[in-house]
């Protein structure tokens, strides 16, 4: 446990922490569900991917092989919260290690990978609760997620 003060006193580094996105609405669904976990990193390896000065996903440590499509997918989703992230551990360097990702191949969209770690990210630095809004949009034939700030993608 990090014996420091400030907003991270409390935070135990290295515990893995589960999340799972789930929408499910009607005949249709997406769901994925990661574990993934908060280290300490003075620099990023060359198959993790930024999030921001300071921040950086990586697929290194997961059980089964995280393609590095799928890393950056999670960077790119964790910026919009990466300012909060880093007040949330201040002048510490961190990568966000994903462990573990499942999903029904079938029921695949990279929207839920998005939401994973969103929902993750939100839980693991004690950030406010947000509701990403999910619809199924019968023209694109797919699940479209509303995010908090960013509206429909």
């Amino acid at each position: 446990m990090d014996g420091g003060s400030g907003p991270d006193r409390n935070r135990v580094w290295g515990t893995v922490r589960p999340a799972r996105y789930r929408a499910l609405k009607g005949a249709w669904c997406i769901g994925v569900s990661l574990r993934a976990e908060t280290v300490s990193a003075a620099r990023a390896e060359p198959e993790d991917a930024a999030v921001c000065p300071g921040l950086w996903t990586s697929g290194r440590a997961a059980t089964r092989p995280i393609p590095a499509a799928k890393v950056a997918v999670f960077a790119r989703w964790l910026t919009p919260l990466a300012e909060e992230i880093m007040r949330s551990v201040p002048g510490r360097p961190i990568t966000v290690s994903v462990r573990d990702v499942r999903y029904v191949e079938s029921d695949f969209q990279e929207e839920g990978l998005a939401a994973a770690i969103f929902s993750w990210a939100l839980a693991e630095f004690r950030l406010p609760p947000r509701e990403i809004e999910a619809r199924f949009g019968r023209q694109v034939n797919r699940c479209i997620l509303a995010w908090p700030d960013r509206g429909a993608e």
